[in-house]
This record gives C-alpha cells, sequence and structure tokens, in this order.
C-alpha cells in the first residue's frame, strides 16, 4: 500500500483475490467449452469471489477511456444475448424473427398442440442462457483483472520481482551464453 491510502481493507483480501482470479482462469479453459454447465457455473462463482475480495473496499480508481469502452461493450454484448430469451407474443415475433416464429408456432404440432403464443428469439434457451453465463464470467474476469492491473500499475500492490526488465535482462543474457 502506498503511504496516505484509503484502502482499509485487510491485506489478505487483494491476494486472495488475486488466487481466485488465477483459478477462475485456469478453470475457464475447462468451462470454455464444456459440456457440464456445472463447471461453467464453479469458475463463475470463483470469479465473483474474486471479483468481491479484489473491489470490496478498496480505493476508487478512474479507468481510462479504452477500458471503459471494453466493459460497457462486454456488458452491451452480454445483456443483448440475455435479451434473446425474453419471450414476447408470437406476433412480435413473426415480425422480427419470421423463421424463429414458424419454428416455434410448429413446436408442438407432433401433439397435435398449437405452438405457444408466447416466444423466445432463441431456439434454444436453455444454450443461450449458458451463453449469458459464460459473458458474465468473462466480464467478472475482466473487471477483476483490471483490478489488480491498476493496483500494480498505480502502487498499491507490490509486484512480483520477476519484472519485464529482469525477463529481458535474463533473456539477453542466455542468448549470449
Amino acid at each position: 500500500m502506498t503511504t496516505g491510502s484509503t484502502d482499509l481493507r485487510p491485506p489478505w483480501m487483494p491476494q486472495a483475490s488475486r488466487w481466485l482470479l488465477a483459478l477462475g482462469i485456469a478453470g475457464s479453459a475447462l468451462a470454455v467449452g464444456t459440456v457440464h454447465t456445472i463447471t461453467l457455473c464453479l469458475v463463475t462463482v470463483v470469479l465473483a469471489a474474486a471479483a468481491v475480495l479484489g473491489w470490496w473496499g478498496a480505493e476508487p480508481m478512474r479507468a481510462r477511456a479504452p477500458a471503459t469502452l471494453l466493459l460497457f461493450t462486454g456488458i452491451g454484448l452480454t445483456l443483448y444475448t440475455a435479451l434473446q430469451c425474453v419471450p414476447m407474443p408470437i406476433g412480435w415475433l413473426a415480425v422480427i424473427a419470421p423463421h424463429n416464429a414458424d419454428v416455434w408456432s410448429r413446436a408442438l404440432s407432433p401433439l397435435r398442440e398449437p405452438g405457444p403464443s408466447w416466444a423466445p428469439i432463441t431456439l434454444d434457451p436453455i444454450a443461450t442462457r449458458v451463453e449469458v453465463l459464460k459473458g458474465v464470467a468473462y466480464l467478472l474476469a475482466f473487471v477483476t483483472a483490471f483490478f489488480h492491473a491498476h493496483s500494480f500499475e498505480s502502487g498499491i500492490s507490490k509486484p512480483s520481482k520477476l519484472s519485464g526488465r529482469n525477463v529481458s535482462s535474463s533473456a539477453s543474457e542466455a542468448a549470449m551464453a
């Protein structure tokens, strides 16, 4: 922490957040292409815990414009995906997505029943909800990683001894040997 810092968190919180972020990122490789939704749920819970531990009681910070743009783009795309799960009258759906309305209107025809009077835009609501959960996980990872990158940049946390300068000098020494 810097002198004059208003960060009142216990010192273990940022460290625990970094470890949970690392665990979440490692687990996300399993969750991205997984068939098991429970894995994605667990990774999202771990990333949420990392975000809460990282941001809870931390000093306020001002994000740069590109980071803010990236965050709002991610939020917008996740909300756009979630909006596809919202049911609407089949007449509205016929105007917005005629082929989807046709599929939904014939969905119960094997049972000799009329189709639903309300249907979402998506033809696979379960898969769309899984994609929304992936979007939330990506946003949580971004927000947590942004916090830790900012805290390293501003000197709130001490970076490891393996800095870029040390790595490049070690690499050049190895190349000369």
